[in-house]
């Protein structure tokens, strides 16, 4: 169950991202015309609309941001993940240690007690 901040939470995430959307859509539809980019060290010219350039250059700044961001953060994560694969093996050691100790502690029954009393009778 969402407490009332979560639900605003997700309504202004929901109002957040209907809002780019339309932004988006609106930009596209009102920038059609043709730009030419020009890549300097090579002779290469490339004439596209204006709204691929430049929302394929948004793209390319999200995919860039969130790789470089990914491997600035990969050798934290290695160290947690270390820290949690000896937390398991730990963990691990204890209940194995503890099954072996539960079971020195029990005794067992041959034969049920219902046995014993048919033979007997």
């Amino acid at each position: 169950m969402l407490s009332r901040v979560g639900i605003l939470l997700k309504l202004l995430k929901v109002f957040f991202f209907t809002t780019v959307s339309i932004t988006v859509v609106l930009f596209a539809i009102s920038n059609k015309h043709s730009g030419l980019v020009k890549f300097w060290p090579f002779d290469l010219y490339i004439e596209s609309p204006i709204y691929v350039l430049s929302l394929g250059t948004l793209g390319l700044g999200f995919i860039l941001g969130f790789l470089f961001s990914a491997l600035k953060n990969l050798p934290q994560k290695y160290k947690e993940r270390q820290t949690f694969k000896k937390e398991i093996k730990s963990l691990d050691q204890q209940l194995r240690q503890s099954n072996i100790e539960s079971r020195r502690g029990r005794t067992e029954i041959t034969k049920p007690i219902s046995d014993v009393a048919a033979n007997n009778a």
